[in-house]
C-alpha cells in the first residue's frame, strides 16, 4: 500500500507538532540526562509518540489516531485529554496533574501556548501511518548494520526521526565519526515530508558519489542526501525506503 498522500495536512502537523513539545519538555523534566541527549526525545509506536516508561513507572503517549494525549500510570490506569479545545499550555497544566511530579510545575512550551489545537482527524491518522512505515523501514535498515548506534527516536524540537550509527565504539556526536539517517515532516526550506542523510565530518567528495534515484543531494543550510517523500511512490514504501538507506549508506561511507 503506498504511503499517503498527506495534502494540506500542514496545520494538522504543525499541531501534532506542538503537542509533541509539550510531551517532551515534560520528559525532560522527569528523566536524568542522557548521552546525546536521548532524554529529550519520544519513541515511535503505531498510533503516535510515547515517553516509554518514566522513573516512576508511567509513560506519557500522544496518540495521533484519536487525537489525544494519554498517561499511563505504573498501577495500570490511563488518563486521557482530548486534544480539541485544548492549547499546549492546557495540555501541559493537566499532564503535569497526572504524573503528579513537583518538578513539572514550570514547563517551556511553544511560543504560541495559547492557541487552540486544530487537528483534522483525517490527516493526523495518516501521518500515524506515514510514520511507523518510514519508522519500521528505517528500523529494518538499522537492524542490518554492525557497530553502535543510537535508537531511532523522535525529536520534539524538530519533529524529526532519527539515529546515529558510529564509525567507533564512542557515542558523543560532537566528537565522533557518525551518519545520521532520519525523517523530517518538513522544515525551513522544506514545504514537504523528505527523508535525509548525511555524514560528520562531510567528506570533500561527497557532493560528487552518486546517489540512487531518486535521492538528491541538498548543499544550502547543510550537506546531505535526501529523498522527497512525493518521490516514494513504490507500493512497498517499507522496501522502498530500506533498499534507499542501504544505498545512501554505502554512498556516504
Amino acid at each position: 500500500m503506498r504511503l499517503p498522500l498527506l495534502s494540506g495536512w500542514e496545520s494538522t502537523r504543525d499541531d501534532l507538532h506542538r503537542a509533541a513539545q509539550v510531551i517532551g519538555a515534560l520528559k525532560k523534566t522527569i528523566v536524568p540526562q542522557q548521552v546525546n541527549a536521548l532524554h529529550l526525545s519520544l519513541f515511535v509506536y503505531s498510533k503516535g509518540l510515547t515517553t516509554g516508561k518514566l522513573p516512576e513507572g508511567g509513560e506519557l503517549a500522544l496518540n495521533f489516531i484519536d487525537q489525544c494525549a494519554e498517561y499511563h500510570s505504573a498501577e495500570g490506569a490511563t488518563e486521557t485529554i482530548t486534544l480539541a479545545g485544548s492549547n499546549p499550555a492546557t495540555l501541559a497544566s493537566t499532564l503535569v496533574e497526572f504524573t503528579a511530579n513537583e518538578q513539572t510545575d514550570t514547563l517551556p512550551l511553544p511560543s504560541d501556548s495559547t492557541s487552540p489545537f486544530q487537528i483534522d482527524p483525517t490527516a493526523a491518522a495518516d501521518y500515524a501511518r506515514t510514520l511507523y512505515t518510514v519508522y519500521t523501514a528505517l528500523a529494518r535498515f538499522r537492524a542490518r548494520l554492525l557497530g553502535t548506534m543510537t535508537p531511532l527516536v523522535v525529536w520534539p524540537h524538530g519533529f524529526d526521526l532519527s539515529f546515529l550509527w558510529f564509525h567507533g565504539n564512542d557515542l558523543d556526536e560532537h566528537s565522533q565519526p557518525h551518519l545520521n539517517f532520519g525523517f523530517s515532516p518538513g522544515s525551513p526550506g522544506f514545504p514537504r515530508p523528505y527523508l535525509y542523510a548525511y555524514a560528520y565530518p562531510s567528506p570533500d567528495d561527497l557532493t560528487s558519489r552518486t546517489l540512487p534515484s531518486p535521492a538528491r543531494w541538498f548543499t544550502e543550510s547543510w550537506k546531505g542526501a535526501v529523498v522527497d517523500y512525493d518521490n516514494l511512490t513504490d507500493d512497498d514504501p517499507e522496501n522502498q525506503i530500506e533498499t534507499l538507506a542501504r544505498s545512501i549508506y554505502a554512498t556516504l561511507l
